[in-house]
């Protein structure tokens, strides 16, 4: 419970048709929660174009400034660390044991539980679900695609950066996206792209980004485009 924290921040846009001058500033808010090393793990996008963050640990009132330490758009995760400038609060802050990353993939049907600090309290939420598909999106640039894990527990705006967990307790993903156009459908980060990130992290110091694919694939419905590369009675990839 305590590992799980509220991320408040504050963040201000380039103008990219106007450079030389910023948009105003915006506050909203996300979930975060504690890894090993005393950092906090949360999406990228929760802190984007931050200019200030400010960390809230779940049962407690204080705020804590935090800044950046590894931005990865391209899989949506930010790895924070506090300023430290109260060593008290800060040891405080990660007493509890860090929440510990378990490997592969939750299977379907499996019963989950996303925990955050969504929109319309500012109290820690619970919602349960399913595993419903485990499949590749199409992510935001500079993202080509990324593994996730659908999910029909409610991902709401302030879930970002959250944990997921099944019923034993083991961690399972980071909650990162919902899709407003249709009911019940929320993503979660699977642990195997986590472990990429934070792997990349520890041994370069900084996060360098993950491979490309490195190779686009061209659809073949058509009957024509099939006959010209010879492709008659043929499948495959």
């Amino acid at each position: 419970g305590r590992q799980v924290c509220l991320l408040e921040v504050v963040s201000v846009e380039w103008r990219y048709l106007a450079p030389w001058s910023r948009m105003s500033q915006k506050q909203s808010s996300g979930s975060g929660f504690c890894i090993s090393g005393r950092r906090i793990l949360t999406n990228a996008h929760v802190v984007k174009s931050a200019t200030d963050i400010r960390v809230r640990q779940h049962g407690s009132a204080q705020r804590l400034r935090a800044h950046v330490v590894a931005y990865g758009p391209d899989v949506d995760l930010a790895i924070l660390e506090l300023d430290g400038e109260d060593a008290a609060a800060t040891d405080a802050f990660f007493s509890d044991a860090e929440l510990s990353l378990a490997d592969g993939l939750p299977a379907l049907q499996e019963v989950v539980r996303a925990i955050g600090f969504p929109t319309g309290g500012k109290t820690i939420c619970v919602t349960e679900g399913v595993v419903s598909r485990i499949d590749t999106i199409a992510g935001t640039p500079p993202a080509d695609s990324l593994l996730a894990i659908q999910i029909d527990a409610a991902i709401n705006p302030g879930n970002s950066g959250g944990p997921v967990f099944d019923t034993t307790g083991a961690l399972v993903g980071v909650a990162f996206s919902g899709m407003t156009s249709a009911n019940n459908i929320g993503y979660i980060i699977p642990l195997p792209v986590v472990h990429t990130f934070l792997q990349n992290f520890r041994r370069h110091g900084a996060y360098q980004g993950k491979c490309s694919d490195c190779f686009e694939i061209q659809s073949m419905e058509s009957a024509t485009l099939r006959k010209r590369f010879g492709l008659v009675g043929a499948s495959g990839v």
